[in-house]
């Protein structure tokens, strides 16, 4: 999934981007091949629906670890 169009630092577009990788994820049939893995999406227990509360657990608090921690690469701490 191309990452160009977000700024990862920025906790809107990470929500972002993980909600649009999610999509992607959701979208898949049971037996397609998941990117270059070589297994089927049901073979990595692929999901038919975005799980909202997991989604805005990341997009709280756990999104806020990531961009702090990305925040603190950035600036060489």
């Amino acid at each position: 999934m191309p990452l160009e169009g977000y700024d990862l630092s920025d906790r809107g577009d990470y929500r972002d981007a993980v909600e649009a990788a999610a999509k992607k994820m959701v979208a898949l049939a049971p037996d397609e091949i998941v990117g270059d893995s070589g297994f089927k999406a049901r073979e990595l227990g692929g999901y038919s629906s975005i799980d909202r509360k997991e989604l805005n657990k990341v997009a709280g608090r756990k999104l806020n670890y990531a961009t702090r921690y990305k925040k603190a690469l950035a600036e060489g701490s």
